[in-house]
């Protein structure tokens, strides 16, 4: 038995439900970015907590190979990616600053890192302002 919970405000559906019988004690969840704008998508995701981004495609490099990002304090590993059909105004690298800012909050608020991070362009305190940058 599963359920569906959609958010639209955010943008997000949520599917919570038994993967199996043998799961009967376990909920497993999947989360669908739904939004057009950038997302950041965990690749070593756990398998409680799935996240896609079915509408997105992910930057690439020139051969054509998925760029991908590192938190830096817990190896997490993200690509980034961007809508198919509206495409992206922002870089790679602007995009992947406003990811580490992100884990570094859930680092220091003490939250594990989610499958699926919105990075929304309109968050001006998860943007660190060019001086800043270490």
């Amino acid at each position: 038995m599963a359920v569906h919970f959609p958010d639209k405000a955010r943008g997000i559906a949520v599917y919570c439900g038994l993967e199996s019988e043998d799961d009967f004690m376990t909920e497993k969840t999947r989360t669908e970015f739904l939004e057009i704008g950038e997302v950041a998508v965990r690749l070593d995701q756990h398998p409680d907590d799935i996240g896609t981004a079915p509408q997105h495609e992910p930057f690439t490099d020139t051969d054509r190979n998925v760029l991908t990002e590192k938190c830096l304090s817990c190896d997490a590993l993200y690509f980034v990616a961007y809508s198919r059909t509206y495409g992206t105004g922002r870089t790679f690298a602007d995009l992947t600053d406003q990811l580490q800012l992100r884990l570094e909050e859930d680092h220091s608020s003490g939250r594990k890192h989610r499958s699926v991070i919105p990075l929304r362009w309109f968050e001006s305190t998860r943007k660190r302002s060019r001086e800043q940058k270490p």
